[in-house]
């Protein structure tokens, strides 16, 4: 599979799962199938790690800079404030 047949989104990773899934339906020699099962493997990694990204994405986009940015002079400040009361680091959001 070269580069640029790689799925972009978890959306389209049906389609290389069940194009992988029809390859082991037919009469395969042991190199090919080998490889079918090696592809299949990378995908449910690959299935791993895109969930993690964009659980990790999720995590980031709380803080974005439109989020802080966003808000009103009052509220960070008065964020800051609750941290420092609470004996956390102000500056931590």
């Amino acid at each position: 599979m070269s580069r640029t047949h790689l799925p972009r989104s978890r959306e389209d990773f049906w389609v290389f799962e069940e194009q992988l899934r029809s390859f082991q339906a037919v009469q395969l020699t042991v190199k090919p199938l080998a490889e079918v099962a090696r592809l299949q493997s990378q995908m449910a990694r690959l299935r791993q790690i895109n969930s993690g990204v964009l659980a990790l994405a999720e995590e980031l986009s709380k803080g974005t800079i439109e989020k802080q940015l966003a808000k009103s002079d009052f509220e960070p400040r008065l964020e800051a404030l609750l941290r420092m009361a609470n004996g956390e680091d102000p500056m931590k959001e």
